[in-house]
């Protein structure tokens, strides 16, 4: 695979439209991993603690609506 800066050159040499497109999939990219990698973590049980104090925190009614 190429090395970034390759990668960044080609880029550089997209038209809009195509670098439109590029943007439009990098960012449905990025959410998908960042998806995975939530996913990944409240299965195998990282994110236990916090949910439970955030669970325990709204139950007391201790928040803020935003």
């Amino acid at each position: 695979m190429s090395n970034l800066k390759d990668i960044e050159t080609a880029i550089q040499k997209l038209s809009l439209k195509d670098v439109q497109e590029l943007t439009f999939w990098f960012e449905s990219y990025s959410a998908s991993l960042w998806d995975d990698k939530i996913a990944t973590d409240l299965n195998s049980g990282k994110l236990e603690k916090l949910l439970t104090k955030a669970k325990r925190d709204f139950l007391k009614g201790d928040f803020q609506e935003i």
